[in-house]
């Protein structure tokens, strides 16, 4: 991921905290916002640093 994606990541948990987003629910949309493919859940909890528990908690299945 260069820093124009990890730039824009930052400004989306920090304008998800300005609206009582969580960082977590924050930092998923904006990666998979920017991701044009998809991307497997164990990938986005290493690019992240939380749990795969904690990923598939948050993500809607189906």
């Amino acid at each position: 991921m260069d820093s124009i994606d990890q730039g824009f990541i930052k400004f989306y948990q920090e304008v998800g905290k300005a609206n009582s987003m969580d960082e977590l629910p924050a930092t998923l949309f904006a990666r998979l916002f920017i991701e044009p493919d998809e991307i497997a859940m164990n990938e986005l909890a290493e690019e992240t640093r939380y749990t795969l528990a904690s990923i598939s908690s948050e993500l809607p299945l189906g």
